[in-house]
Protein backbone atom coordinates (compact mmCIF):
# COMPACT_ATOMS: atom_id res chain seq x y z
CA UNK A 1 0.00 0.00 0.00
CA UNK A 2 1.53 3.29 -1.10
CA UNK A 3 1.68 6.52 0.88
CA UNK A 4 -0.90 8.08 -1.44
CA UNK A 5 -3.34 5.27 -0.77
CA UNK A 6 -2.84 5.62 2.98
CA UNK A 7 -3.37 9.40 2.81
CA UNK A 8 -6.57 9.13 0.77
CA UNK A 9 -7.91 6.38 3.04
CA UNK A 10 -7.22 8.60 6.07
CA UNK A 11 -8.99 11.57 4.50
CA UNK A 12 -12.03 9.47 3.61
CA UNK A 13 -12.15 8.05 7.13
CA UNK A 14 -11.87 11.56 8.62
CA UNK A 15 -14.68 12.75 6.38
CA UNK A 16 -16.93 9.93 7.60
CA UNK A 17 -16.12 10.78 11.24
CA UNK A 18 -16.80 14.49 10.69
CA UNK A 19 -20.12 13.61 9.08
CA UNK A 20 -21.07 11.20 11.85
CA UNK A 21 -20.05 13.34 14.86
CA UNK A 22 -22.92 15.94 14.79
CA UNK A 23 -25.49 13.26 14.00
CA UNK A 24 -24.37 11.07 16.87
CA UNK A 25 -24.41 14.06 19.24
CA UNK A 26 -27.95 15.01 18.14
CA UNK A 27 -29.09 11.42 18.63
CA UNK A 28 -27.64 11.34 22.19
CA UNK A 29 -29.32 14.66 23.02
CA UNK A 30 -32.71 13.35 21.88
CA UNK A 31 -32.25 10.16 23.90
CA UNK A 32 -31.47 12.17 27.13
CA UNK A 33 -34.81 14.07 27.09
CA UNK A 34 -37.17 13.04 29.88
CA UNK A 35 -40.04 12.75 27.53
CA UNK A 36 -38.64 11.66 24.11
CA UNK A 37 -40.85 12.45 21.12
CA UNK A 38 -42.56 9.59 19.29
CA UNK A 39 -40.33 10.06 16.23
CA UNK A 40 -37.03 9.89 18.15
CA UNK A 41 -36.59 6.17 17.56
CA UNK A 42 -37.25 6.58 13.84
CA UNK A 43 -34.73 9.42 13.65
CA UNK A 44 -32.14 7.23 15.36
CA UNK A 45 -32.62 4.48 12.81
CA UNK A 46 -32.40 7.03 9.96
CA UNK A 47 -29.15 8.43 11.37
CA UNK A 48 -27.66 4.95 11.65
CA UNK A 49 -28.59 4.15 8.02
CA UNK A 50 -26.99 7.41 6.86
CA UNK A 51 -23.80 6.68 8.78
CA UNK A 52 -23.57 3.22 7.24
CA UNK A 53 -24.19 4.64 3.75
CA UNK A 54 -21.54 7.34 4.32
CA UNK A 55 -18.98 4.72 5.33
CA UNK A 56 -19.98 2.60 2.34
CA UNK A 57 -19.62 5.61 0.02
CA UNK A 58 -16.14 6.25 1.38
CA UNK A 59 -15.12 2.62 0.80
CA UNK A 60 -16.56 2.61 -2.76
CA UNK A 61 -14.81 5.88 -3.60
CA UNK A 62 -11.51 4.42 -2.38
CA UNK A 63 -12.03 1.27 -4.50
CA UNK A 64 -12.91 3.40 -7.53
CA UNK A 65 -9.63 5.28 -7.12
CA UNK A 66 -7.58 2.15 -6.31
CA UNK A 67 -9.41 -0.89 -7.68
CA UNK A 68 -8.25 -4.24 -6.32
CA UNK A 69 -5.82 -6.28 -8.44
CA UNK A 70 -6.73 -9.55 -10.06
CA UNK A 71 -4.21 -12.38 -10.54
CA UNK A 72 -2.60 -12.59 -13.97
CA UNK A 73 -3.43 -15.70 -15.99
CA UNK A 74 -0.72 -18.33 -16.11
CA UNK A 75 1.36 -18.00 -19.34
CA UNK A 76 0.55 -20.62 -21.95
CA UNK A 77 2.13 -21.41 -25.32
CA UNK A 78 0.47 -20.15 -28.45
CA UNK A 79 -0.81 -22.81 -30.84
CA UNK A 80 0.06 -21.63 -34.35
CA UNK A 81 -1.81 -23.06 -37.33
CA UNK A 82 0.21 -23.10 -40.56
CA UNK A 83 -0.34 -24.62 -44.00
CA UNK A 84 -1.99 -28.08 -43.89
CA UNK A 85 -2.57 -27.79 -40.16
CA UNK A 86 -5.40 -30.32 -40.32
CA UNK A 87 -2.97 -33.00 -41.51
CA UNK A 88 -0.82 -32.29 -38.45
CA UNK A 89 -3.80 -32.12 -36.09
CA UNK A 90 -4.79 -35.65 -37.11
CA UNK A 91 -1.81 -36.99 -35.13
CA UNK A 92 -1.69 -34.28 -32.45
CA UNK A 93 -5.12 -32.75 -31.74
CA UNK A 94 -5.40 -29.11 -30.75
CA UNK A 95 -5.63 -28.63 -26.97
CA UNK A 96 -8.97 -27.38 -25.70
CA UNK A 97 -8.72 -23.86 -24.40
CA UNK A 98 -5.46 -23.20 -26.27
CA UNK A 99 -4.89 -19.76 -27.74
CA UNK A 100 -5.13 -20.39 -31.49
CA UNK A 101 -3.26 -18.26 -34.00
CA UNK A 102 -3.96 -18.74 -37.71
CA UNK A 103 -1.26 -17.66 -40.16
CA UNK A 104 -2.32 -16.47 -43.63
CA UNK A 105 -1.54 -19.85 -45.23
CA UNK A 106 -3.70 -21.81 -42.74
CA UNK A 107 -6.72 -23.15 -44.63
CA UNK A 108 -10.17 -22.92 -43.00
CA UNK A 109 -9.10 -22.33 -39.37
CA UNK A 110 -11.54 -22.80 -36.46
CA UNK A 111 -13.75 -19.86 -35.60
CA UNK A 112 -11.91 -19.45 -32.29
CA UNK A 113 -8.58 -18.90 -34.08
CA UNK A 114 -7.21 -15.39 -34.32
CA UNK A 115 -6.14 -14.45 -37.84
CA UNK A 116 -2.80 -12.62 -38.02
CA UNK A 117 -0.74 -11.39 -40.99
CA UNK A 118 2.46 -12.90 -39.56
CA UNK A 119 3.84 -14.52 -36.43
CA UNK A 120 5.52 -11.34 -35.19
CA UNK A 121 2.09 -9.66 -34.98
CA UNK A 122 0.75 -12.55 -32.90
CA UNK A 123 3.66 -12.28 -30.46
CA UNK A 124 3.09 -8.55 -30.06
CA UNK A 125 -0.57 -9.18 -29.27
CA UNK A 126 0.30 -11.92 -26.78
CA UNK A 127 3.51 -10.76 -25.08
CA UNK A 128 3.09 -13.19 -22.17
CA UNK A 129 2.93 -16.26 -24.44
CA UNK A 130 5.20 -18.96 -23.07
CA UNK A 131 6.56 -20.62 -26.22
CA UNK A 132 5.06 -21.65 -29.55
CA UNK A 133 3.45 -24.89 -30.71
CA UNK A 134 3.24 -25.09 -34.49
CA UNK A 135 0.85 -27.37 -36.36
CA UNK A 136 1.34 -27.61 -40.10
CA UNK A 137 3.81 -28.37 -42.84
CA UNK A 138 6.39 -25.72 -41.92
CA UNK A 139 6.95 -22.11 -40.89
CA UNK A 140 7.64 -19.86 -43.85
CA UNK A 141 10.85 -17.79 -43.94
CA UNK A 142 8.71 -14.76 -43.09
CA UNK A 143 7.99 -16.21 -39.63
CA UNK A 144 11.13 -18.16 -38.73
CA UNK A 145 13.04 -15.19 -37.35
CA UNK A 146 10.15 -14.38 -35.01
CA UNK A 147 10.00 -18.02 -33.85
CA UNK A 148 13.72 -18.24 -33.09
CA UNK A 149 14.24 -19.10 -29.44
CA UNK A 150 10.49 -19.57 -28.86
CA UNK A 151 9.52 -22.78 -30.68
CA UNK A 152 8.80 -25.54 -28.15
CA UNK A 153 6.87 -28.04 -30.30
CA UNK A 154 6.47 -28.65 -34.01
CA UNK A 155 3.97 -31.19 -35.35
CA UNK A 156 4.44 -31.51 -39.09
CA UNK A 157 1.89 -32.64 -41.61
CA UNK A 158 2.55 -35.76 -43.71
CA UNK A 159 5.06 -35.02 -46.47
CA UNK A 160 3.60 -34.72 -49.98
CA UNK A 161 4.59 -37.20 -52.66
CA UNK A 162 7.36 -36.25 -55.02
CA UNK A 163 11.02 -35.28 -54.93
CA UNK A 164 12.15 -34.79 -51.31
CA UNK A 165 15.92 -34.41 -51.58
CA UNK A 166 18.26 -33.46 -54.40
CA UNK A 167 21.97 -32.73 -54.65
CA UNK A 168 24.32 -32.45 -57.59
CA UNK A 169 27.80 -31.28 -58.57
CA UNK A 170 27.26 -27.57 -59.06
CA UNK A 171 30.75 -26.44 -60.09
CA UNK A 172 32.50 -29.40 -61.78
CA UNK A 173 35.79 -29.09 -63.54
CA UNK A 174 35.90 -29.73 -67.23
CA UNK A 175 36.12 -33.48 -67.81
CA UNK A 176 34.63 -34.39 -64.44
CA UNK A 177 31.26 -36.06 -64.01
CA UNK A 178 28.19 -34.19 -62.83
CA UNK A 179 26.73 -36.50 -60.20
CA UNK A 180 23.05 -36.20 -59.26
CA UNK A 181 21.65 -37.89 -56.16
CA UNK A 182 18.15 -37.63 -54.78
CA UNK A 183 15.22 -39.20 -52.99
CA UNK A 184 11.60 -39.52 -54.10
CA UNK A 185 8.53 -40.79 -52.28
CA UNK A 186 5.21 -42.04 -53.47
CA UNK A 187 4.33 -44.68 -56.03
CA UNK A 188 3.68 -42.22 -58.82
CA UNK A 189 7.34 -41.72 -59.79
CA UNK A 190 8.75 -44.75 -61.59
CA UNK A 191 11.92 -43.28 -63.12
CA UNK A 192 14.09 -40.17 -63.19
CA UNK A 193 15.90 -38.83 -66.23
CA UNK A 194 18.85 -36.45 -66.53
CA UNK A 195 18.65 -34.16 -69.56
CA UNK A 196 21.12 -31.82 -71.21
CA UNK A 197 20.43 -28.13 -72.04
CA UNK A 198 18.95 -29.16 -75.39
CA UNK A 199 16.48 -31.49 -73.71
CA UNK A 200 18.15 -34.72 -74.81
CA UNK A 201 18.22 -37.57 -72.30
CA UNK A 202 21.66 -38.25 -70.84
CA UNK A 203 20.84 -41.02 -68.37
CA UNK A 204 17.79 -42.65 -66.83
CA UNK A 205 17.56 -44.43 -63.47
CA UNK A 206 14.89 -46.23 -61.47
CA UNK A 207 14.64 -45.31 -57.77
CA UNK A 208 15.41 -48.18 -55.43
CA UNK A 209 13.07 -49.56 -52.77
CA UNK A 210 13.86 -46.60 -50.50
CA UNK A 211 13.24 -44.10 -53.29
CA UNK A 212 16.90 -43.14 -53.78
CA UNK A 213 18.57 -42.68 -57.14
CA UNK A 214 21.91 -41.63 -58.65
CA UNK A 215 22.73 -40.26 -62.10
CA UNK A 216 25.85 -38.88 -63.75
CA UNK A 217 26.93 -37.14 -66.93
CA UNK A 218 30.22 -35.67 -68.14
CA UNK A 219 30.86 -31.93 -67.85
CA UNK A 220 32.23 -30.77 -71.18
CA UNK A 221 31.85 -27.16 -72.32
CA UNK A 222 33.14 -24.58 -69.83
CA UNK A 223 30.80 -21.95 -68.44
CA UNK A 224 27.24 -22.01 -67.08
CA UNK A 225 24.81 -24.65 -68.32
CA UNK A 226 21.34 -25.77 -67.37
CA UNK A 227 20.68 -29.47 -67.04
CA UNK A 228 17.32 -30.75 -65.85
CA UNK A 229 15.93 -33.67 -63.88
CA UNK A 230 12.66 -35.05 -65.18
CA UNK A 231 10.37 -37.19 -63.02
CA UNK A 232 8.50 -39.87 -64.95
CA UNK A 233 5.54 -42.09 -64.12
CA UNK A 234 5.10 -45.71 -65.13
CA UNK A 235 3.67 -44.70 -68.53
CA UNK A 236 6.55 -42.35 -69.29
CA UNK A 237 4.53 -39.25 -68.56
CA UNK A 238 6.22 -36.27 -66.94
CA UNK A 239 5.41 -35.74 -63.25
CA UNK A 240 7.71 -32.75 -62.87
CA UNK A 241 10.97 -31.24 -64.05
CA UNK A 242 13.59 -29.45 -61.93
CA UNK A 243 16.38 -27.31 -63.44
CA UNK A 244 19.93 -28.24 -62.40
CA UNK A 245 22.28 -25.31 -63.00
CA UNK A 246 25.99 -26.08 -63.24
CA UNK A 247 29.07 -23.99 -63.95
CA UNK A 248 31.83 -25.96 -65.61
CA UNK A 249 35.22 -24.60 -64.56
CA UNK A 250 38.42 -24.73 -66.54
CA UNK A 251 41.24 -24.63 -64.01
CA UNK A 252 44.86 -24.45 -65.02
CA UNK A 253 45.48 -27.89 -66.56
CA UNK A 254 47.70 -30.43 -64.87
CA UNK A 255 51.09 -30.84 -66.49
CA UNK A 256 51.70 -34.54 -67.13
CA UNK A 257 55.06 -36.03 -68.06
CA UNK A 258 54.55 -39.43 -69.71
CA UNK A 259 57.58 -41.72 -69.97
CA UNK A 260 57.33 -45.10 -71.72
CA UNK A 261 59.88 -47.69 -72.74
CA UNK A 262 57.73 -48.87 -75.66
CA UNK A 263 54.38 -48.05 -77.34
CA UNK A 264 51.28 -50.06 -76.38
CA UNK A 265 47.48 -49.89 -76.66
CA UNK A 266 47.31 -48.89 -72.98
CA UNK A 267 49.68 -46.01 -73.64
CA UNK A 268 47.77 -44.91 -76.74
CA UNK A 269 44.41 -44.66 -74.96
CA UNK A 270 46.04 -43.04 -71.95
CA UNK A 271 47.49 -40.31 -74.18
CA UNK A 272 44.09 -39.81 -75.81
CA UNK A 273 42.45 -39.35 -72.40
CA UNK A 274 45.10 -36.83 -71.34
CA UNK A 275 44.50 -34.78 -74.47
CA UNK A 276 40.69 -35.03 -74.24
CA UNK A 277 40.82 -33.93 -70.60
CA UNK A 278 42.70 -30.80 -71.59
CA UNK A 279 45.85 -31.64 -69.63
CA UNK A 280 49.27 -30.43 -70.71
CA UNK A 281 51.18 -33.47 -71.99
CA UNK A 282 54.89 -33.99 -72.40
CA UNK A 283 55.23 -37.55 -73.75
CA UNK A 284 58.57 -39.31 -74.29
CA UNK A 285 58.35 -42.80 -75.79
CA UNK A 286 61.38 -44.97 -76.51
CA UNK A 287 61.41 -47.00 -79.71
CA UNK A 288 64.74 -48.78 -79.21
CA UNK A 289 68.32 -48.08 -80.27
CA UNK A 290 68.28 -44.71 -78.54
CA UNK A 291 65.31 -43.37 -80.49
CA UNK A 292 62.96 -41.40 -78.22
CA UNK A 293 59.83 -39.77 -79.57
CA UNK A 294 59.05 -36.46 -77.93
CA UNK A 295 62.38 -35.57 -76.32
CA UNK A 296 66.13 -35.91 -76.36
CA UNK A 297 65.92 -38.83 -73.91
CA UNK A 298 63.76 -40.51 -71.35
CA UNK A 299 65.51 -38.99 -68.34
CA UNK A 300 63.98 -35.54 -67.66
CA UNK A 301 66.10 -32.75 -66.21
CA UNK A 302 65.38 -30.98 -62.92
CA UNK A 303 63.61 -28.06 -64.60
CA UNK A 304 61.20 -30.40 -66.37
CA UNK A 305 60.43 -32.25 -63.13
CA UNK A 306 59.87 -28.97 -61.26
CA UNK A 307 57.49 -27.81 -64.00
CA UNK A 308 55.47 -31.06 -64.02
CA UNK A 309 52.60 -32.00 -61.68
CA UNK A 310 52.49 -35.75 -62.41
CA UNK A 311 54.91 -38.25 -63.94
CA UNK A 312 53.47 -41.50 -65.36
CA UNK A 313 56.05 -44.07 -66.40
CA UNK A 314 56.24 -47.82 -67.00
CA UNK A 315 58.77 -50.29 -65.59
CA UNK A 316 60.97 -50.05 -68.74
CA UNK A 317 61.29 -46.30 -68.38
CA UNK A 318 61.89 -46.76 -64.64
CA UNK A 319 64.83 -49.08 -65.37
CA UNK A 320 66.11 -46.85 -68.17
CA UNK A 321 66.33 -43.82 -65.91
CA UNK A 322 69.21 -45.41 -64.05
CA UNK A 323 70.15 -44.70 -60.43
CA UNK A 324 70.73 -40.99 -61.07
CA UNK A 325 67.46 -40.47 -62.95
CA UNK A 326 65.44 -42.41 -60.37
CA UNK A 327 67.10 -40.47 -57.56
CA UNK A 328 66.24 -37.14 -59.23
CA UNK A 329 62.65 -38.31 -59.78
CA UNK A 330 62.21 -39.38 -56.15
CA UNK A 331 63.83 -36.15 -54.92
CA UNK A 332 61.27 -34.19 -56.98
CA UNK A 333 58.51 -36.38 -55.50
CA UNK A 334 59.62 -35.45 -52.00
CA UNK A 335 59.18 -31.81 -53.06
CA UNK A 336 55.57 -32.38 -54.13
CA UNK A 337 55.66 -34.10 -57.54
CA UNK A 338 53.25 -37.01 -58.10
CA UNK A 339 54.63 -40.26 -59.56
CA UNK A 340 52.67 -43.23 -60.95
CA UNK A 341 54.58 -46.37 -61.96
CA UNK A 342 52.70 -48.67 -64.38
CA UNK A 343 53.83 -52.27 -64.05
CA UNK A 344 53.32 -54.89 -66.72
CA UNK A 345 56.17 -57.06 -65.39
CA UNK A 346 58.85 -56.98 -62.69
CA UNK A 347 61.35 -54.12 -62.97
CA UNK A 348 65.04 -54.93 -63.13
CA UNK A 349 67.04 -55.72 -59.99
CA UNK A 350 68.27 -52.16 -59.50
CA UNK A 351 64.77 -50.78 -60.01
CA UNK A 352 63.34 -53.28 -57.53
CA UNK A 353 65.94 -52.27 -54.96
CA UNK A 354 64.95 -48.62 -55.25
CA UNK A 355 61.28 -49.56 -54.87
CA UNK A 356 62.08 -51.78 -51.90
CA UNK A 357 63.81 -48.81 -50.25
CA UNK A 358 60.47 -47.00 -50.54
CA UNK A 359 58.62 -49.94 -48.97
CA UNK A 360 57.29 -51.49 -52.21
CA UNK A 361 57.95 -55.23 -52.57
CA UNK A 362 57.43 -56.44 -56.15
CA UNK A 363 57.42 -60.22 -56.54
CA UNK A 364 56.53 -62.50 -59.43
CA UNK A 365 53.10 -64.09 -59.19
CA UNK A 366 50.77 -66.31 -61.15
CA UNK A 367 49.83 -65.64 -64.76
CA UNK A 368 47.81 -62.60 -65.72
CA UNK A 369 44.60 -62.90 -63.76
CA UNK A 370 41.17 -61.95 -65.12
CA UNK A 371 39.12 -59.57 -62.98
CA UNK A 372 36.20 -57.20 -62.95
CA UNK A 373 36.56 -53.73 -61.49
CA UNK A 374 34.37 -52.72 -58.60
CA UNK A 375 31.01 -51.59 -59.96
CA UNK A 376 31.72 -52.78 -63.53
CA UNK A 377 30.73 -56.24 -64.74
CA UNK A 378 32.09 -55.95 -68.29
CA UNK A 379 34.51 -55.94 -69.87
CA UNK A 380 36.72 -58.36 -67.98
CA UNK A 381 40.21 -56.93 -67.48
CA UNK A 382 43.56 -58.40 -66.41
CA UNK A 383 46.17 -57.66 -63.79
CA UNK A 384 49.92 -58.24 -64.20
CA UNK A 385 51.39 -61.50 -62.91
CA UNK A 386 52.83 -59.75 -59.87
CA UNK A 387 52.45 -59.55 -56.12
CA UNK A 388 52.72 -55.92 -55.02
CA UNK A 389 53.00 -55.39 -51.28
CA UNK A 390 53.40 -52.34 -49.10
CA UNK A 391 52.51 -52.19 -45.42
CA UNK A 392 51.40 -48.54 -45.52
CA UNK A 393 49.97 -48.19 -49.05
CA UNK A 394 46.41 -47.03 -49.63
CA UNK A 395 44.21 -48.53 -52.37
CA UNK A 396 43.84 -46.47 -55.51
CA UNK A 397 41.80 -48.93 -57.60
CA UNK A 398 40.02 -52.10 -56.50
CA UNK A 399 38.64 -55.18 -58.17
CA UNK A 400 35.22 -56.57 -57.33
CA UNK A 401 36.76 -59.13 -54.96
CA UNK A 402 38.23 -56.29 -52.89
CA UNK A 403 41.84 -56.77 -53.96
CA UNK A 404 43.85 -53.77 -55.12
CA UNK A 405 45.15 -53.30 -58.66
CA UNK A 406 46.64 -49.86 -57.87
CA UNK A 407 47.86 -48.31 -54.63
CA UNK A 408 49.72 -45.21 -53.43
CA UNK A 409 51.63 -43.86 -50.45
CA UNK A 410 52.87 -40.40 -49.42
CA UNK A 411 56.49 -39.54 -50.10
CA UNK A 412 57.62 -36.32 -48.48
CA UNK A 413 55.35 -33.57 -49.80
CA UNK A 414 54.36 -35.68 -52.81
CA UNK A 415 52.89 -39.08 -53.51
CA UNK A 416 54.01 -42.18 -55.37
CA UNK A 417 51.68 -44.85 -56.74
CA UNK A 418 51.97 -48.24 -58.41
CA UNK A 419 49.46 -49.44 -61.05
CA UNK A 420 49.46 -53.09 -62.18
CA UNK A 421 46.20 -53.20 -64.16
CA UNK A 422 47.22 -54.21 -67.67
CA UNK A 423 44.40 -53.28 -70.00
CA UNK A 424 42.21 -50.43 -68.83
CA UNK A 425 42.14 -49.38 -72.50
CA UNK A 426 39.49 -52.09 -73.09
CA UNK A 427 37.02 -49.88 -71.27
CA UNK A 428 37.39 -47.15 -73.87
CA UNK A 429 36.98 -49.68 -76.71
CA UNK A 430 33.81 -51.34 -75.34
CA UNK A 431 31.57 -48.36 -74.68
CA UNK A 432 32.92 -47.53 -71.21
CA UNK A 433 34.98 -44.49 -72.22
CA UNK A 434 33.54 -42.46 -69.36
CA UNK A 435 34.60 -45.13 -66.88
CA UNK A 436 38.09 -45.23 -68.39
CA UNK A 437 38.32 -41.46 -68.04
CA UNK A 438 37.03 -41.59 -64.47
CA UNK A 439 39.70 -44.16 -63.45
CA UNK A 440 42.58 -42.10 -64.77
CA UNK A 441 41.11 -38.82 -63.58
CA UNK A 442 40.83 -40.21 -60.06
CA UNK A 443 44.40 -41.49 -60.19
CA UNK A 444 45.79 -38.21 -61.50
CA UNK A 445 43.85 -36.07 -59.00
CA UNK A 446 44.98 -38.30 -56.13
CA UNK A 447 48.68 -38.28 -57.00
CA UNK A 448 49.30 -34.96 -58.76
CA UNK A 449 51.12 -32.08 -57.14
CA UNK A 450 48.90 -30.17 -54.74
CA UNK A 451 47.89 -26.87 -56.29
CA UNK A 452 46.52 -23.82 -54.59
CA UNK A 453 43.09 -23.06 -55.97
CA UNK A 454 41.34 -19.85 -54.98
CA UNK A 455 37.77 -21.01 -54.48
CA UNK A 456 34.78 -18.81 -55.06
CA UNK A 457 32.85 -17.61 -52.04
CA UNK A 458 30.45 -20.24 -50.80
CA UNK A 459 27.18 -20.02 -52.71
CA UNK A 460 23.78 -20.92 -51.26
CA UNK A 461 22.63 -24.34 -52.37
CA UNK A 462 19.11 -23.16 -53.14
CA UNK A 463 17.66 -19.74 -53.92
CA UNK A 464 13.88 -19.50 -54.11
CA UNK A 465 11.80 -16.83 -55.77
CA UNK A 466 10.38 -14.10 -53.48
CA UNK A 467 12.64 -15.17 -50.62
CA UNK A 468 15.64 -13.35 -49.19
CA UNK A 469 18.97 -14.46 -50.65
CA UNK A 470 22.40 -13.47 -49.36
CA UNK A 471 25.47 -13.17 -51.57
CA UNK A 472 28.88 -12.98 -49.90
CA UNK A 473 32.40 -12.58 -51.16
CA UNK A 474 31.67 -9.11 -52.55
CA UNK A 475 34.10 -6.23 -52.24
CA UNK A 476 32.57 -3.74 -49.81
CA UNK A 477 34.55 -0.94 -51.45
CA UNK A 478 33.46 -1.86 -54.98
CA UNK A 479 31.61 0.93 -56.72
CA UNK A 480 29.33 -1.37 -58.71
CA UNK A 481 27.95 -4.63 -57.36
CA UNK A 482 24.74 -5.77 -58.95
CA UNK A 483 22.57 -8.76 -59.74
CA UNK A 484 21.21 -9.09 -63.27
CA UNK A 485 18.00 -11.08 -63.77
CA UNK A 486 17.21 -13.28 -66.80
CA UNK A 487 15.55 -10.33 -68.59
CA UNK A 488 18.72 -8.23 -68.22
CA UNK A 489 17.42 -5.84 -65.57
CA UNK A 490 20.04 -4.98 -62.93
CA UNK A 491 19.51 -4.52 -59.19
CA UNK A 492 22.20 -2.72 -57.24
CA UNK A 493 23.68 -4.56 -54.26
CA UNK A 494 24.97 -2.82 -51.13
CA UNK A 495 27.62 -5.03 -49.51
CA UNK A 496 28.22 -4.62 -45.79
CA UNK A 497 31.63 -4.56 -44.10
CA UNK A 498 31.82 -8.36 -44.38
CA UNK A 499 31.23 -8.25 -48.13
CA UNK A 500 27.69 -9.67 -47.96
CA UNK A 501 24.52 -8.26 -49.51
CA UNK A 502 20.89 -9.39 -49.51
CA UNK A 503 18.51 -9.40 -52.46
CA UNK A 504 15.01 -10.63 -53.18
CA UNK A 505 14.67 -12.32 -56.58
CA UNK A 506 11.33 -11.86 -58.30
CA UNK A 507 11.74 -14.15 -61.30
CA UNK A 508 13.04 -17.71 -61.63
CA UNK A 509 15.99 -18.39 -63.88
CA UNK A 510 19.70 -17.75 -64.19
CA UNK A 511 20.95 -14.56 -62.51
CA UNK A 512 24.41 -13.00 -62.85
CA UNK A 513 26.18 -11.48 -59.84
CA UNK A 514 28.49 -8.78 -61.22
CA UNK A 515 31.30 -7.06 -59.35
CA UNK A 516 33.41 -4.99 -61.69
CA UNK A 517 34.57 -7.34 -64.43
CA UNK A 518 33.95 -10.47 -62.34
CA UNK A 519 30.76 -12.45 -62.83
CA UNK A 520 29.29 -15.43 -61.02
CA UNK A 521 26.03 -17.26 -61.65
CA UNK A 522 23.09 -18.07 -59.40
CA UNK A 523 19.90 -19.90 -60.33
CA UNK A 524 16.59 -18.91 -58.76
CA UNK A 525 14.09 -21.75 -58.41
CA UNK A 526 10.30 -21.50 -58.26
CA UNK A 527 8.61 -23.38 -55.41
CA UNK A 528 5.79 -24.56 -57.66
CA UNK A 529 8.27 -26.45 -59.86
CA UNK A 530 9.28 -28.69 -56.94
CA UNK A 531 6.63 -28.36 -54.22
CA UNK A 532 7.62 -31.49 -52.30
CA UNK A 533 11.30 -30.51 -52.31
CA UNK A 534 10.49 -26.97 -51.21
CA UNK A 535 8.26 -28.24 -48.39
CA UNK A 536 10.97 -30.68 -47.24
CA UNK A 537 13.59 -27.93 -47.11
CA UNK A 538 11.29 -25.57 -45.21
CA UNK A 539 10.39 -28.33 -42.74
CA UNK A 540 14.07 -28.98 -42.05
CA UNK A 541 14.64 -25.27 -41.49
CA UNK A 542 11.69 -25.17 -39.08
CA UNK A 543 12.96 -28.16 -37.12
CA UNK A 544 16.31 -26.44 -36.68
CA UNK A 545 14.51 -23.88 -34.53
CA UNK A 546 13.76 -26.62 -31.98
CA UNK A 547 17.50 -26.97 -31.36
CA UNK A 548 17.89 -23.31 -30.42
CA UNK A 549 18.06 -22.66 -26.68
CA UNK A 550 14.93 -21.26 -25.10
CA UNK A 551 15.15 -18.14 -22.91
CA UNK A 552 15.01 -18.48 -19.13
CA UNK A 553 11.50 -19.05 -17.75
CA UNK A 554 9.68 -15.79 -17.35
CA UNK A 555 8.70 -14.58 -13.91
CA UNK A 556 4.98 -14.77 -13.31
CA UNK A 557 3.38 -11.55 -14.46
CA UNK A 558 2.34 -9.06 -11.77
CA UNK A 559 -1.36 -8.95 -10.94
CA UNK A 560 -3.26 -6.47 -13.08
CA UNK A 561 -5.72 -3.94 -11.54
CA UNK A 562 -9.39 -4.56 -12.18
CA UNK A 563 -11.39 -1.80 -13.86
CA UNK A 564 -12.50 0.95 -11.47
CA UNK A 565 -15.72 1.97 -13.17
CA UNK A 566 -18.01 -0.59 -11.38
CA UNK A 567 -16.88 0.81 -8.02
CA UNK A 568 -17.42 4.36 -9.28
CA UNK A 569 -20.96 3.49 -10.31
CA UNK A 570 -21.58 1.99 -6.86
CA UNK A 571 -20.24 5.10 -5.17
CA UNK A 572 -22.46 7.29 -7.37
CA UNK A 573 -25.54 5.22 -6.45
CA UNK A 574 -24.80 5.40 -2.71
CA UNK A 575 -24.10 9.15 -2.95
CA UNK A 576 -27.44 9.73 -4.69
CA UNK A 577 -29.21 7.67 -2.03
CA UNK A 578 -27.58 9.76 0.72
CA UNK A 579 -28.56 12.97 -1.07
CA UNK A 580 -32.16 11.76 -1.32
CA UNK A 581 -32.28 10.83 2.38
CA UNK A 582 -30.86 14.22 3.39
CA UNK A 583 -33.37 16.08 1.23
CA UNK A 584 -36.24 13.99 2.55
CA UNK A 585 -35.15 14.54 6.14
CA UNK A 586 -35.04 18.29 5.68
CA UNK A 587 -38.41 18.31 4.00
CA UNK A 588 -39.86 16.33 6.94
Amino acid sequence: MSALQIAIAALLGLGVLLTAFPRVRAAKAGASDAMPSPGAAARGISIAIRLVLAALAAVLLYLALFPPSRPAPAPRPLTVLAADWRGAAASAPVDEGATLIALPEAEDPPSAAERVPDLATALRRHPQADGLRVLGRYLSPRDRDAAAGRLTDFVSAPAPEGLHALDWTRRPQRGESVRVNGHVSGGGIAAVELRDPAGEALQRATPDADGRFALSAPARAPGPALLSLRLLDADGGTRGEIPLPIEVRTPAPLRVLLLAGAPSPELKLLRRWIEDAGLELDARIAFGRGVVLGGPGLAPDGETLARSDLVILDERAWDALGPGGRGALLAAAREGLGVLLRLTQRPGPAGREDLLALGWRIEAGDGARELALAGIEAPRLHRAALRVEHAEALPLLRAQDGSSVAAWRPLGQGRIGVWWLLDSFRLALTGEAETHAALWRQASETLARARRDVAEAAAPDWIWRDERAVECGLDASASAARVRDPAGAAIELLPDARGCAAWWPRDPGLHAIETGDARRWRYVHAAEHAPALYAAQQEVATRRLLAQPLPAPRARAAPTPAPGWPWALGWLGVALLLWWLERRGRAG
